[in-house]
């Protein structure tokens, strides 16, 4: 899983042109070893996307609607692998469709941008 983390933070930081700073849920049975994590890639020299580390904080996605919405994507991003990719059923579920072409090509999220994603999830 954190892997997939150091993953995450790479392939949005090697996109961007100003740092980034990442936002995630609050989970604090992951959060000391993603601290970790974060600050073990801060100090690594040789990682192109090193400079591009803003800050690292964990909310409640309860009262943070853009983490609320990253988490209905990435339901609705596993349950389109599943369903389409590895079932006999290809079909698409709606939801999938309504977002998949706003979503699909983006790594990071400006303020506006944000701001129609999350119109389009309270639709």
């Amino acid at each position: 899983m954190f892997l997939v983390f150091q993953h995450t933070l790479e392939s949005v930081c090697l996109g961007a042109e100003a740092p980034v700073s990442f936002v995630f849920d609050r989970q604090d049975q992951f959060r000391g070893r993603a601290v970790e994590i974060y600050n073990s890639i801060c100090t690594k020299s040789d990682l192109a996307f090193r400079d591009k580390l803003g800050g690292l904080d964990f909310q409640d996605k309860d009262k943070l609607r853009p983490l609320q919405l990253a988490d209905y994507v990435a339901y609705e991003f596993y349950r389109h692998t599943v369903d389409v990719r590895f079932r006999i059923d290809r079909t698409d579920r709606w939801q999938w469709s309504r977002i998949s072409s706003s979503l699909i090509r983006e790594r990071c999220f400006s303020g506006k941008r944000l701001e129609t994603l999350l119109k389009l999830y309270e639709g």
